[in-house]
Parts: structure tokens; sequence; C-alpha cells
């Protein structure tokens, strides 16, 4: 077997030069030693390769290359059969290609070589002269879904910021750009393409950084058929965004697409602290590359001294990662990514409710803080050393939880019926009174919290100037009194803002929450009633806790959706009746930033005019460093008790 040579320090990676040979003739591959520097003066000093992204596969029945070394002779080296298959499709009939490839190019058993040229990953797909993605081998009619998605990419134009697509001057067909214009796609079409992203590449948690760092010239290979990355981005956005006629995978389609969607939009910069919209179920052999697979994702893993260390056991891993987020960040954002698993299961990588368990991997469920999210305003609480585990937070209660139901949308397999959401939010609400007032909401019914619940509070207005993409409030309000008031022969209603569509992904994976005080929400599947509903400075999300005995000592459930304490009531009251929370974009850095718009006199502001009646001037400020807001203040108990809301120390364990 092959013995590899030694890396002269972490400034060289190896690279493989596969020689030429026709498709079955056995696989020959020399390594060199070639230095990798990317600090050094004034440019990187890198040789010329290619970046292999593929799916590994079993190590059940494995292959072997030849790595032909010294004086002609050879060594085999065992590979996975999917890299096998690979190699034999890509290697040239006549002349070499030099491509890295991370089971050949890394001595996987040695575990001080690869922390360091793990760590460099990011760096090896960004600078490769291109990435080359291998989806496998033509099957289920690959060829035909791949010349549909060149014909479909050479037409469409997405802004992949703002999700907007637009067609190319020369597109045969400009409705593909328009999200509301159905595919014109027949049903071997949609199987073709179905199948296509089923493969298992898109699976995988390493491809994210692989293909997002690639540059422009990035190709992707099934079969014998190959396209620009960017190309085949497009049409498969195009392909997400717009509705499909009925087929026999219809609802398997929407599931995977739904799962994906966060990988097709990743953004390339920030990660932390919402890894799982990150990676959602995607699969790794290593637990510890929940983190390592996505440094190279995140400028702030880097600030943080986040570096591979395969010594460490996933669980002092993610400790160590939430501990250095709450102190980056100076907040507690990092716990909304906490979640007790449903049945109450103890079992996590770590032994700390406060941790993360991002060993778990989640199917697609939007999160929370998709829609508002300033539940704790523009305050952060004190930081306290963390002793014997507990975490002390300062906590506003808001209520406790008196009932939970299941989430009313049920979709049944193979139906084919569009309105199944439609029907499940109408039985629900027709067992409520939704002419009632709602608690703490001034002129606001039931009807009215409903539809802002089913949508995380996120309408067209939400955004300033208000933007297409989303419903207005109004619009979605008088949608739901006509789904009340029609009957089972008149559904589905016309849904043009696909209201329904967004309704399902909040409640997806959540239960309807009813609180002692009639408040209403969302919560995670493992919360149970008598769980206590409380804002944590520092936090954009309320928070379910579970209390340990009969102490201050608690356990987090989950973050959940409360409607009415979504803009920071619990702490300063109700927003004036003229001046509406919303989400500006601010060009110079890159995301949504939390202001607000005076209605009467149109005049927008990053101050929260509730401020006035508090003596912000001696609150120290912090740089939040997450959902866009520039600065937040540290306030203490004792801030919030002077100011006449009720507060606490509450140690989660």
């Amino acid at each position: 077997m092959y013995s590899y040579e030694p890396l002269p320090n972490t400034n060289f990676i190896r690279v493989a030069d596969i020689h030429p040979a026709e498709f079955d003739n056995e696989i020959v591959i020399s390594l060199r030693l070639e230095p990798f520097d990317v600090v050094v003066a004034p440019s990187p000093v890198v040789p010329h390769y290619e970046a292999l992204s593929y799916t590994w596969g079993s190590r059940n029945n494995p292959s072997f290359v030849k790595i032909h070394h010294s004086r002609n002779a050879c060594a085999k080296l065992d590979i996975t059969q999917n890299l096998d298959i690979a190699l034999r499709h890509l290697r040239y009939v006549d002349r070499p290609r030099t491509v890295w490839i991370d089971a050949i190019c890394i001595d996987q058993s040695n575990e001080i070589e690869k922390a360091p040229q793990v760590a460099m990953m990011g760096s090896l797909y960004r600078l490769a002269e291109r990435v080359v993605v291998w989806l496998g081998p033509e099957e289920n009619d690959s060829n035909h879904a791949m010349a549909l998605m060149q014909d479909i990419g050479a037409q469409v134009y997405v802004d992949f910021d703002t999700c907007v697509m637009e067609p190319t001057t020369d597109a045969r067909d400009p409705t593909l750009a328009n999200e509301n214009v159905q595919l014109p796609l027949e049903e071997r079409d949609l199987c073709s393409l179905y199948h296509l992203f089923c493969r298992p590449w898109f699976e995988r948690l390493w491809v994210r950084q692989e293909i997002f760092l690639a540059n422009e010239l990035a190709i992707v290979v099934c079969g014998s058929c190959s396209m620009l990355w960017k190309v085949f981005r497009r049409a498969w956005s195009c392909f997400y965004l717009k509705p499909k006629k009925l087929f026999q995978f219809i609802d398997e389609l929407t599931d995977r697409s739904n799962s994906l969607s966060e990988f097709l939009y990743q953004d390339v910069g920030r990660q932390l602290p919402h890894l799982r919209e990150s990676f959602g179920h995607a699969k790794c052999g290593d637990l510890r590359d929940r983190i390592y697979a996505l440094l190279s994702l995140d400028r702030t893993m880097e600030e943080m001294h986040i570096i591979p260390d395969y010594t460490t056991t996933p669980g002092q891993l993610f400790e160590d990662v939430t501990k250095k987020c709450m102190s980056h960040f100076e907040n507690l954002e990092i716990l909304t990514e906490c979640e007790l698993p449903s049945g109450g299961s103890t079992q996590n990588s770590s032994e700390r409710s406060w941790v993360p368990d991002w060993s778990v991997g989640v199917p697609y469920i939007l999160h929370l803080s998709a829609g508002v999210s300033y539940t704790s305003g523009p305050f952060v609480g004190q930081q306290f050393p963390i002793v014997d585990g507990r975490l002390r937070v300062v906590a506003v209660p808001v209520d406790a939880i008196q009932s939970l139901r299941d989430n009313p949308i049920q979709r049944k397999p193979k139906s084919f019926d569009s309105g199944y959401a439609q029907i499940g939010i109408k039985k629900l609400l027709s067992e409520k009174n939704l002419s009632a007032e709602y608690p703490g909401g001034e002129g606001i019914d039931m009807l009215d919290a409903y539809t802002r619940t089913f949508t995380l509070d996120q309408f067209a207005e939400t955004y300033f100037p208000p933007t297409d993409s989303f419903p207005l409030t109004e619009e979605s309000i008088q949608l739901m009194r006509q789904l009340v008031a029609a009957g089972e022969d008149e559904l589905p209603l016309e849904d043009k803002h696909r209201y329904f569509d967004r309704a399902e992904d909040a409640l997806s994976g959540r239960l309807i929450l009813e609180t002692a005080k009639q408040y209403i929400g969302l919560a995670p599947s493992s919360a149970l009633p008598g769980d206590e509903i409380f804002v944590v400075l520092g936090c954009s999300l309320p928070l379910i806790l579970r209390r340990m005995g009969g102490g201050e000592q608690w356990k987090l459930i989950g973050a959940c959706y409360v409607c009415g304490f979504n803009e920071g009531e619990a702490i300063l009251g109700p927003m004036p009746s003229d001046i509406r929370f919303v989400q500006v974009w601010e060009e110079e850095s890159g995301s949504y930033l939390r202001s607000f718009v005076n209605d009467t006199t149109g005049e927008v502001s990053d101050i929260d005019p509730r401020l006035d009646a508090w003596p912000t001037e001696g609150f120290p400020r912090v740089n939040y460093g997450v959902l866009g807001s520039k600065d937040r203040m540290v306030v203490s108990e004792e801030n919030l008790t002077d100011q006449g809301i009720q507060a606490k120390h509450l140690d989660i364990v």
C-alpha cells in the first residue's frame, strides 16, 4: 500500500496528476508536493490545478488507484467506488489532468496533517483554476435533465440577493423569468429533474464551501454532460421559484426543494449564529465537520480563532463555539439555535441545553428569525461568567404555555390537492372566536393575530420600501376572512401572493401555542403545557424554558414566536400607532437594518421612538453583529426594574 511522503510544512499541498488512459484502463496517479501560501505578497503562491467536488460514498468494497512514485514503481491506494467512477469519467485520454482531490491529496490517516489541510480547504477551492462538480454517472434520464438545465439557465438572469428573475436578451421564452407563470415542463422533464436533484452530492455538507467559493469557471458534470455552474444555478433557481404542474413526485420534490433552498441562496460571509440555515440536514461523516465545513464561509469564525482540531469531541467543540459566539457577538443570539429533541430525549452532543446540538440534522424548517425578530429591543444583558455549566441571563417573563396543538396543515401524499393548506387552516379557525379582541393589541382581533402568526408577521410592509415578494397585511387578512366564509366547494381560493405557501413553511415542524393570557404563537415540537416563555436580553426571539426543580435553574426548550412580542413590546411597550417597525436594506453592510418609519411624516429613523423615556445616555454600547443592527445597549436587571419592567436572573443548565 502507498505510504505518503510527509509535507514539508503547513504551506504545502499535494496535487494529483491523473495519467491519460481509456475509460476501462487502471487509474494511475502521480502525487506532487507544491507550495501553497495564500498570504505571501504581492499575490498567493499556488500551483495550477482543478479542485474536485464530489461525494465520497460508501467505504465498503473499495477500489484503488496506483500511485506512481520513484523509479517507475507504483503502490496501491484505496479509494471509494464513487471516486473510482468519477476519475474514469474525468481523466483525459491524451494528456494528464491535474486535480486536487481531498481523499487522495490529504493523508486521511494522519490527524496531525489533516487539521491544517482542512483549515485551508476554503482557499484550495477559491484559488483553484476551476472547481469541477461531479454529480455521478448517467442514470434516471440525467442527460435529458442536464439538457433542460442548460436550456433554462441560458434564458434567465437571477439576482440571488433579491430572488428576482429577468429574461436574458435572447430568451426564447421570456415567461421563464415570471415567478407566477407555471414552468412549461411535462412529466418526463419533471421526473428527470427531480431525480437529478436527488443525487447525493446535494446532501453533502462540504460541497457548500466547495462550490460557493469557486470562481466563474466552475462546471457541473453528470455522466458525459457538463455546463457552467452559474448556468446550472440560474436554472435551479428558476425551477425552485416557479410553480410546476402536478406529477408523480410533486410532494417529494417540494420537500427536496425546500431542504436545499438555503444551499441555493447561501450567504457567503456569515453563517453564525444560525448554522442550521446553512446546513439543514446536510450530511457529513464527522460530526465536528458541522462546524469545520463552514469555516471558509464565515469570516467571523476566523476572528473567533475556530480552527480544526480533530482531537476534541463534538460536544466540546460545540460548547467552545457557543461560548466564543457569545463573547464575540456580545449577545445571546446563539441560543435561538438550541432546541430540545421531540419526546424530551436528553441525548445531546453536549450536556448543556444552552449549547446547540449541531450534530442533529433537521429537515427544512423556516427559521423563526426569517420574520420580525426584535423581541428584546435594542438591549442586551450583562455577560456573567459560566459557572458549573450554568449560563446566567437577564430575562423578562412573558407567560406560560396553556395549550398546544398540532400543525393543522397535513399534506396528503400523492393527493395533488393544492388546497390542503387552506383546508387545514380553515378547520383550525372554525373552532375559534375570531372576532374576539387579541390581548395587548389595540384594535387587533384574533383573526388578525392568526394571520400574522402564520407568516411570522412577515408582509410587504415589513420592508421599506414595501416589497412585491410578500403580500400586504390587509390583503392577507381579507384572504383569511374569505377562507373562513368560504364553503369547501369554493376551495382552493386564489392566492396570487402565495400566502398559504408561506404559512405552510412557518408552521412546518411546529406546534401552535396558546398561553394562559390567551396569546398565540408557534413553538418547537418538544414544548409542553406549563413551559414558560421569556424574553432574554440579547436574544432576538422569545425562548421557552422549563423549570428544573424548585429554584431558578431552567432547561432551554427552544425559540418560539409569540404574536405581540416580536417588536420589543415586553420591554418597551406597544409601538406608537403612527410608527411602523421595518427592515431597510443597506448596501454598505449588505444586510437589512432595523428601522422605524413614521407613516404620518414618512420619516425613517434607526432609533426606536419608545426610547425617549429611557436614560439611554448612561448605557454602554456594543456592536450587536447580527440582524443588521449597528449597536445595542447593555442593561442590567436593575435598569429594567427602574423602568417598571419585571426582570430577573435565570440560570440555564
